[in-house]
């Protein structure tokens, strides 16, 4: 990253510049990291620098959560390509189910409350021809979906490339499709390694010894622990421990709210208000309800505020503040890596009570037309995916002791919320299938066919069935 020269803006109206990253005959090109809600990339042909842009939302910012592997949020990748066929799925049935043909359409038509923001994947980790084959097969139709996969190859031998982009010996990168050719930039191995710790720092999962799965925030799971203001979003939003604000303004109060609840490491004032305020408002507008929302949370005991301002300006929330998301973190967390890990009786308790607390997708009663940002937030595609887990484990749980039932239980449960995820769909089979009613089966092949339409079954799905389930290709054929 360059820093800015003499004579360049410091900053665009309220919005800090933080450098620029490069340019070409084209005008400057550029990106960012920002904090607070999602991570977005924008672009600008002309003076383009890196900002802080999560503030920024004119119509041109393309806002996408971001995905790096070998930076941060994903160990490797078996844990990308998992990630993003789960998110695909999801993907394709919701254009659909809006009555749109692709994300894109989606983004401008009347269900634009429920749109998927554009997700870039960055793939710093090169992939072996096995794994450049997965990623060629989820981008084949990334595009009508609103993904991007950027990845970095030493042959220029990649599957499925869309658009190609190569730097030369003497330093050019080049993109014919784009009729681009630009000086390429080489970072000096200081500054190689300030972006490294650039994301490294951000990533909220980040333990000073390397990457930690831990929750960013434990709950204390014990009696002592039990909070004064506990918030339900898991389903349909719900409060207690405070009373129900009067007048128009509760419902702003309601959301910013749920805004510093999906965000315990803190968010900045500025991002709030963007949020709450995608087109702009004055000053005085968001401060006024910042006043409202300290006196609606109250104080602790002790006289600390609930709602507090961290060393770098970041709105965070009191430890005695608590939402179901954080309750159902610390109990697979503890049932997985504390002491349920080596108490079986404790593992089952822990993850009875977490997929208890999960009453459908997150925030389900939202309003039409507000919790917008929550669009660019990763949390409602990873919801699914750790109710999956849950209930993975519950079942696998309940077959150690062959309680099939119960492992049926365990993964319809999960389905609720995550109906399009293989695994538990895997896993309910061979659940069925140990019960040995054949007829059930069935049912459920049955069942799992109209669900796929007329993309017919996943061939991981196909192949277990026929697995399973012999007799329904011979019955077909013999139907033939």
């Amino acid at each position: 990253m360059q820093p800015l020269g003499v004579g360049e803006p410091t900053a665009i109206g309220p919005y800090r510049l933080l450098g620029r990253l490069g340019s070409g005959g084209v005008g400057h090109v550029g990106g960012q990291l920002p904090a607070g809600v999602g991570r977005s990339w924008a672009g600008q042909p002309d003076g383009s620098r890196l900002a802080e842009a999560s503030l920024i939302r004119p119509g041109w910012i393309m806002e996408m959560p971001g995905d790096a592997v070998g930076s941060r949020h994903l160990d490797g990748i078996d844990d990308l390509i998992e990630t993003m066929e789960a998110e695909t799925r999801q993907r394709r049935g919701a254009p659909g189910a809006a009555g749109h043909d692709s994300v894109l359409t989606g983004r401008t038509g009347p269900a634009q409350h429920t749109r998927w923001a554009p997700h870039l994947v960055l793939l710093a980790a090169e992939p072996s021809a096995e794994d450049a084959v997965k990623l060629a097969e989820l981008a084949a139709d990334a595009s009508r979906l609103g993904i991007g996969y950027l990845v970095g190859t030493g042959s220029g031998e990649l599957p499925g490339a869309a658009w190609e982009m190569e730097i030369d010996e003497a330093g050019r990168l080049t993109a014919p499709l784009l009729g681009l050719s630009l000086d390429a930039q080489l970072l000096p191995s200081e500054q190689q390694r300030g972006v490294v710790e650039l994301f490294a720092d951000a990533d909220p999962e980040r333990g000073p010894d390397g990457p930690d799965n831990s929750p960013q925030f434990l709950v204390d799971l014990s009696e002592q622990g039990r909070p004064a203001v506990y918030a339900r979003l898991v389903g349909s939003y719900e409060i207690t421990g405070l009373e129900t604000p009067d007048g128009e303004r509760s419902a702003l109060l309601h959301e910013a709210l749920a805004l510093l609840l999906l965000h315990r490491e803190g968010v900045n004032p500025r991002v709030l208000a963007s949020a709450l305020w995608p087109r702009g408002v004055t000053d005085d507008v968001p401060e006024a309800l910042l006043e409202r929302l300290r006196a609606w949370l109250g104080a602790d005991p002790d006289g600390s505020p609930r709602l507090r301002t961290d060393a770098t300006g970041g709105l965070t929330l009191a430890r005695s503040v608590v939402s179901d998301l954080d309750v159902l973190r610390s109990l697979y967390h503890e049932a997985t890596q504390g002491d349920g890990a080596d108490d079986r009786a404790v593992r089952g308790r822990l993850l009875t009570q977490a997929l208890g607390l999960v009453r459908g997708p997150l925030l389900s009663n939202r309003p039409e037309g507000r919790y917008r940002w929550l669009t660019y937030e990763i949390v409602d595609a990873q919801l699914p995916l750790l109710v999956a887990d849950i209930g993975l484990a519950l079942s696998a749980f309940h077959l150690e002791k062959d309680r099939a039932e119960k492992a049926i239980e365990a993964l319809d449960g999960s389905l609720r919320t995550a109906p399009s995820d293989e695994r538990l769909w895997h896993e309910l089979l061979r659940a069925t299938h140990s019960t040995g009613d054949t007829a059930r089966l069935h049912a459920l092949a049955e069942d799992l066919l109209r669900r796929s339409g007329a993309r017919g079954l996943p061939p991981r799905t196909e192949a277990l069935l026929d697995e399973l389930l012999p007799s329904r290709r011979e019955g077909a054929a013999a139907g033939g």
